[in-house]
């Protein structure tokens, strides 16, 4: 059985903020709410779990997303410590019991200071930034949007397991604003993170908590100064 974790670019100087105003579905309502893309579904996918079960994990998995990818109590810059329960205890709940005793042991790592862990920690759910040189602006203001966006929804078929999974593609898009602590508050700059995601879903046999679980994942993420 694998799990996949990977970040591809290592921040040096961001924060991912999680804005908490609703969702929409139009472009152009974007700001400042999270906007959804709505996602394309294969004949596959639908055939193997059916239109419902399907939509019902797509809107699963970005509501989970919008609330731990950028989870606001790991924002501060200035927070440099955590505890192996702040760190699992947001996302465990969404993960098959192999995937979350995983995390737990992935955890352990990023706390003991493996960089490679710490990475593959941010990927999923971001936390900590080594930066004493920002900070959140004093009103703590979220970004100005979140978008989800080019999700894609397929299956794929295990040599093990579930024998079949259902697969979901998306980038995730957040924009922040930091300050420069040396500057003062009043220096603000911009930060565009694009996280390209790639989870691996199985149906929940329980009959309590989300229907859909994490078998596994894989992702990376770019931090670009938007353009002005």
């Amino acid at each position: 059985m694998s799990f996949r974790f990977r970040a591809a670019v290592p921040l040096s100087a961001c924060v991912l903020a999680l804005g908490a105003c609703g969702v929409v579905t139009s472009p152009s309502q974007v700001a400042p709410q999270d906007y959804i893309e709505e996602p394309a579904i294969s004949s596959a996918a639908v055939t193997a779990f059916g239109q419902e079960r399907v939509e019902e994990a797509h809107e699963e998995l970005t509501a989970f997303a919008l609330e731990r990818a950028f989870p606001e109590e790991f924002l501060d810059p200035q927070k440099d410590t955590y505890t192996h329960e702040e760190l699992a205890a947001g996302v465990q709940n969404y993960l098959t019991k192999d995937m979350a005793d995983a995390w737990s042991a992935l955890v352990v790592s990023a706390l003991a200071g493996d960089t490679a862990a710490q990475e593959s920690l941010r990927v999923l759910q971001f936390y900590h930034l080594d930066d004493p040189t920002s900070a959140l602006p004093p009103d703590h203001s979220p970004p100005s949007n979140q978008q989800i966006m080019d999700s894609r929804i397929d299956i794929e078929r295990t040599a093990t397991g579930p024998g079949v999974q259902l697969v979901i593609t998306w980038k995730h898009i957040a924009t922040l604003e930091l300050v420069d602590v040396a500057a003062g508050a009043e220096e603000r700059y911009a930060l565009d993170v694009t996280k390209t995601m790639k989870f691996w879903l199985t149906p929940s046999t329980t009959s309590s908590g989300p229907r859909w679980l994490i078998t596994q994942y894989d992702g990376s993420y770019t931090v670009d100064v938007p353009e002005a």
